[in-house]
Formats: structure tokens, C-alpha cells, sequence
């Protein structure tokens, strides 16, 4: 547990039954769980939540029917002289009804106001950790603290609070003395949340059944009651949720707690070859597309109060012609969203920002080709669309100059330096531009006039120092160094090294990004095929860097088993494997038993073509089969041998032999 966190609890008793056996301490306060699960107390709750649920459907059936019958009247009388005074005013018992229904109408709106007035949100003091240091203190000593310390009852989701009720009554139908983690995790499966974390980690339910079942068999029968571990994992559920700034808990909290702690449920998981990181990252992977969906709604809704076009709120822009002609709009773009969501890239924000907040214009994004840096600018449009920038980016358009458009469209001397100088003063007057050049080094002594005349790198600069416009570029290391580190636009511009995502990193941003090409393909990802298409693209595709090279093997994948499986199917790791193989023309798939087989044999298929050289070919044989079982350094090559023998002896067949056997051809080699 962090230093600022820790749970407190007593060994004896019973959990939930009024008298807490778990004290939380963290952010400097104290929580405890005061409710009550017993059977009485568990048919009490749900009697309550059927009889809301029955008077509100019971709200919404009569303010239906009513609107049902003002209609009917509507469309009798739509072809008549009446006017709407006279039928509003009509006695007849159709518009009596309607009018009774309004009531209803009214009333459901107000029960499902009181409603969420009524839901509980963790506090955002409670959602921002503090470095309050846990007491030292036994748990006789801190008995004091309970009375005083806040329920988190309030704060659990129906959905969370209805698995332990559902174990409870598990437990009690099994006629065992005590809820274990087990049978609160076996409620916990029939969650749609938690069938979606396994569905993504491709596991059967029924595994799971078998598996429970037999755990099951272990425990003692009598009496049920909740145990004092249920009421642990409970608070410890409350604390994931407000570390991860949720306001509420629900049960993908009770899920990551379960698979982090050891107990039943988790030598299950284990089982199965799942761990708490497969947990954690899945439980992401579906907190992700929910928490980008909901930032989609916000900045939506805040970038409704941006004026559309080209207009400022203050509407003192100008317009500008030809800037539109020769750009895009990237915070347009982004209010109707038609840009990617930007995944693991805080730190480069932060540092953006700061250098905006200290004066400086022009900030320059470096790194090689398919790090995100393309990512970043959207994700900046993104924010300025809903004005979460620094105050020298609110209230303006984000603007992508299209310079290979430009520079072509330019036939005649001058013409290119004419443009980008009326583009500049259109800029300057709209007042409202922050511009961005991707591959700024096009720039760098580009002119039609001559060495002698002013590059379009240079008429940039003097337009920022003159009218103080905000530029962001891009470019990679090797041209930064060759074309702008010793320019002019280093006088006003500061870089930003972007660099490769780590593989976690690359699959959280992979998580964001398999939604659309779910959508496009019709197939669905399973968590593995995520982690290796960032494994096998990170060991065999050195020509390119994460993430965007495992999102195009991921396109490419979801395409072929689209095409080879059909539409609605699930892609799995070894069908990663299979492109990857197909692509380099090295076996990385799962070994079958025929290929187990032919590894076994390997010194026998090599003698085939190899007379004699016993200890050379088990050597080679040996490293091979290393190489394919993956017992082996991934980040070293497969093996270094060194043949030594005078000529004819062969060292070349056998090096032919390894490329025949290992790689399908043994033309698959480099001589040099």
C-alpha cells in the first residue's frame, strides 16, 4: 500500500454487522464501512429498489399514454380549421388525460432529480491524495477513531454493492459459514463489466465454474455471515476508487483489488495464466473508452461556446481567404470530432505548456517518425477546442499551414514568397491564429528568388517577432540537426523531444485506438493481440518506432482475420503472430506438435546435407531450439557462431543448412 494509506483491522468477529472490523486511513482521514448485510437486511434493500423501480415505470407508462392520446387528437384534428386555442380548450377526455399525464410527467422528473442529488460522489478531497503520514498505532488503540471515521457505504455503485449481497446469498445457498473472496468474486463474474474484462482477456466463464466449484468444496458449512476479508476488500475497493479519481465505487475497483491481493480467486486467475497487470491494463482498456467518451461530451459541450469558423468570441477577427485555402482547421477538426484521442502523453503537455506560459512563440516537437508527435497536435486541438490551454492559446483557431500544397501550387519566381507573405498578413490581422507546419525543415532555405533573397524560414521568424504569432512544428532529430539547430528559428522557437512510448504506454495508447478499427474491420481485439502487437512489432520491426508501428500491424491484422474468419470474430495472438511470421519469414507462432517434432529432430534434418561436424551442428541445434521455445535474451540476437575450418570443409553448407531449416530457404541470408 502507498505511505499515505493504510488499513487497520482486527482479527476477530464478523464483518458487516454493524461494529466495523477495518479502519482506512489515507489523505489524512479516517473511513470505515458500517453496513449491515445479513439476510433481512439484504431483502429489505431489494424489496425498496423494486417498488422505485415499479413507481417509476409506472410514472413514465402514464406520462406516455397521455402524450399517446394528445397525439391521436392532434392528427384528427390536423386537417381541420381548428385553431390551437380551440383544441387545447376542448372537453374531451383524451386531452383530460393528457393533462392528468403531465403530472406524472412532472413527478418522474423531479423523483429522478431527487435521485441524483441523492447518489453519493467521493469527495474530491478524498480523490486528491495528500502525503499525511499513517499513525502508528494498534488496533485496540485506535478504537476511538471508529465512531468518528466517515462510512464509505454511500460511495459504493448499486452494482458493487449488489456482489457482495449476491454473495451473501451465494454462501447461504451452499450452506457455508463465511463469504470468502472467492464467492464474492464468483457474484462478480455475473457483473457485465467484469464478463467484458474477461471477454477482452479472452478467458471461457466456464473455466471459471469448474474451477470455483472446487474451491468451494474446501470450505466448512454453517451459519453464513460476512466475513472480516469481505469487509477489508471493500475499503480497499473505496480506496482504488478515489486514487483513481472516480466518484464512485464499482466493481472493476472490487475486480483489480481481488487480483491483487492473494487468495482463492486469485490462484484461479493464476490458473489461467492471468495476473493483476492483465487485470489492471483490461479494467483501463474499459475505463479508457469510458472516460474518453465522457471527455468527449465535456469538451463537446465547452467547444459549443467557441465560435464557429473563423470568428473570436470577441468577434474582432478577420477573415482569411487565403490561409484557408492552403491550411486545415485542426480545432474544427476537432469540435466535430474527427480527431484520435491522445493517450500518454501528459509530461509533453505540461512541458508545452510551460514553455507558452514563460513568453516563448515557437516550441518545435522532435522525434522520429511514429513516436506521436502528429498524436500531440491533435491532442492540442483537442484542448484548445475546449480551452484547456495556456491563456496565449484560448480563444483562438489551430490552424495546419499545408505547405506541400503550397510550395506546389507556386509556378512562377516569387510567387511562393508573395503567398506565404499575404498568408502572414492575413494571419497577423485575424489575431486569432496559432499555426502549426509539420516538417518545418521544408521551410529552411526554401525560395524562388534566390540564395540571395529571404528564405520562407526566415519571413516566419520576422512574422512572429513582429506580430507575436504562436507557432508549433515538428520534425525529426537527424533534421533538426542538419537544417535547424544552427537557423534563425531557433531565436524563437524552443524543441521538445517526443519520444518512444514504453510498451505499456503503447498498449494503453493501442486500447485507445482499437475502438475505430474494431468499428472498421468488425472484429474484436482480445487483450493479448494488443500486447503482442506491441511485443513482436518492438522485437522485429526495428525500421519503425512505437506506437505507430504496432497500430499498423494491428489494422493489418484485424484485416486479415476479417477477410480469413469473417466479420464479428475475435483476433488473438496467434493470429498477430501469423502476420508477424508472414512479414519477416521467421516462425514466431505457438510451437505445434508436428513443428516440436521437426525441433527435436534438428540435428538429424541438418546431417541431411551436413557430413560429419557432430559438435557444430548440436551447437547450432541447441541455440535454435533456444531461439524457439524464447529462452533466450530477446534484446540479443538468436546466436554468434564463428566457423573456423580451412576451404571445403563446410562452413558455408552449414550456414546454408541453418537457413534452410530455421527459416524455410536457404537463400534466407546475407553474405557479405
Amino acid at each position: 500500500m502507498k505511505k499515505n494509506q493504510f488499513l487497520f483491522s482486527g482479527s476477530a468477529g464478523q464483518g458487516f454487522t454493524g461494529r466495523p472490523h477495518g479502519l482506512l486511513f489515507f489523505g489524512g482521514a479516517w473511513f470505515v464501512t458500517k453496513k449491515v448485510l445479513s439476510m433481512g437486511h439484504i431483502l429489505e434493500r431489494r424489496a425498496q429498489l423494486s417498488a422505485r423501480n415499479f413507481i417509476n415505470g409506472l410514472f413514465v407508462f402514464f406520462g406516455a399514454v397521455g402524450l399517446l392520446f394528445v397525439l391521436y387528437e392532434f392528427f384528427q384534428y390536423q386537417h381541420t380549421a381548428l385553431d390551437p386555442i380551440s383544441f387545447i380548450t376542448q372537453r374531451k377526455p383524451t386531452l383530460l388525460l393528457f393533462a392528468i399525464s403531465l403530472f406524472f410527467d412532472l413527478a418522474i422528473i423531479a423523483r429522478f432529480g431527487r435521485m441524483k442529488t441523492e447518489l453519493h460522489q467521493i469527495p474530491r478531497r478524498y480523490r486528491t491524495m495528500d502525503q499525511v503520514p499513517a499513525p502508528q498505532a494498534s488496533w485496540t488503540e485506535l478504537q476511538p477513531y471508529i465512531d468518528q471515521a466517515e462510512d464509505i457505504t454511500p460511495y459504493v455503485a448499486d452494482g458493487a454493492l449488489r456482489i457482495f449481497e449476491d454473495a451473501y446469498l451465494l454462501t447461504h445457498r451452499l450452506g457455508q459459514t463465511e463469504v470468502r473472496i472467492a464467492h464474492i468474486f464468483a457474484s462478480l463474474l455475473s457483473e457485465k463489466d467484469a464478463q467484458l474484462v474477461f471477454l477482452r482477456l479472452g478467458v471461457n466463464p466456464v473455466d471459471f465454474q469448474k474451477r470455483l466449484a472446487f474451491v468451494f468444496s474446501k470450505y466448512d458449512k454453517g451459519a453464513t455471515s460476512m466475513s472480516v476479508e469481505s469487509e477489508r476488500l471493500l475499503l480497499r475497493a473505496f480506496h482504488e476508487a478515489a486514487n483513481e479519481d472516480m466518484t464512485q465505487v464499482g466493481a472493476l475497483h472490487v475486480l483489480q483489488v481481488i487480483a491483487r491481493e492473494e487468495n482463492d480467486a486469485t490462484e484461479i486467475l493464476y490458473d489461467l495464466g492471468i495476473t493483476d497487470k492483465m487485470i489492471t491494463q483490461a479494467v483501463q482498456w474499459i475505463m479508457f473508452d469510458r472516460a474518453a467518451s465522457k471527455s468527449y461530451q465535456t469538451w463537446r459541450t465547452l467547444a459549443i461556446k467557441k465560435p464557429k469558423g473563423n470568428m473570436n468570441r470577441s468577434y474582432t477577427a478577420v477573415a482569411t481567404p487565403l490561409l484557408d485555402t492552403f491550411s486545415r482547421d485542426l480545432t474544427q477538426a476537432a469540435r466535430v470530432g474527427a480527431l484520435h484521442t491522445t493517450i500518454d502523453r501528459d509530461r509533453e503537455f505540461e512541458e508545452i505548456a510551460r514553455i507558452f506560459e514563460t513568453g516563448r512563440q515557437g516550441i518545435i516537437l522532435v522525434g522520429f517518425p511514429g513516436v506521436g508527435k502528429r498524436s500531440i497536435i491533435e491532442g492540442i486541438a483537442s484542448r484548445m477546442a475546449s480551452e484547456e490551454v495556456p491563456e496565449i492559446l484560448q480563444d483562438k483557431r489551430f490552424v495546419e499551414l499545408l505547405m506541400p500544397s503550397l510550395i506546389g501550387s507556386a509556378t512562377g519566381a516569387g510567387e511562393l514568397e508573395e503567398r506565404v507573405l499575404r498568408i502572414l498578413n492575413e494571419i497577423a490581422r485575424a489575431g486569432n491564429v496559432v499555426l502549426f507546419i509539420e516538417n518545418i525543415e521544408s521551410v529552411v532555405g526554401l525560395s524562388t528568388q534566390g540564395a540571395q533573397n529571404l528564405d520562407i524560414s526566415d519571413m516566419l521568424v520576422q512574422a512572429m517577432d513582429r506580430f507575436g504569432l504562436p507557432v508549433i512544428a515538428t520534425t525529426t532529430p537527424i533534421k533538426f540537426r542538419q537544417s535547424i539547430e544552427s537557423s534563425a528559428l531557433m531565436n524563437n522557437f524552443e524543441s521538445v523531444a517526443i519520444d518512444e512510448v514504453d510498451p505499456d504506454g503503447a498498449v494503453l495508447i493501442l486500447e485507445g485506438r482499437s475502438g475505430v478499427i474494431e468499428y472498421k474491420q468488425k472484429v474484436l481485439f482480445t487483450y493479448g493481440a494488443l500486447v503482442k502487437a506491441v511485443e513482436l512489432s518492438n522485437r522485429y520491426m526495428h525500421e519503425q518506432y512505437l506506437p505507430e508501428k504496432a497500430i499498423n500491424l494491428l489494422q493489418e491484422v484485424a484485416s486479415y482475420v476479417a477477410t480469413t474468419k469473417g466479420k464479428d470474430t475475435f483476433v488473438h495472438d496467434e493470429d498477430v503472430a501469423v502476420i508477424v511470421s508472414q512479414r519477416a519469414n521467421i516462425p514466431v507462432t505457438q510451437v505445434t506438435e508436428e513443428e516440436s517434432d521437426k525441433l527435436m529432430r534438428l540435428e538429424e534434418e541438418m546431417h541431411k546435407r551436413i557430413v560429419g561436424q557432430n559438435e557444430a551442428v548440436t551447437l547450432v541445434a541447441s541455440a535454435l531450439r533456444r531461439a524457439r521455445a524464447e529462452l533466450r535474451d530477446q534484446k540479443r540476437p538468436i546466436a554468434n557462431f564463428l566457423f573456423l575450418g580451412p576451404t571445403g570443409v563446410g562452413k558455408t553448407e552449414l550456414a546454408k543448412t541453418v537457413a534452410q531449416v530455421y527459416f524455410g530457404d536457404e537463400n534466407n541470408m546475407i553474405r557479405v
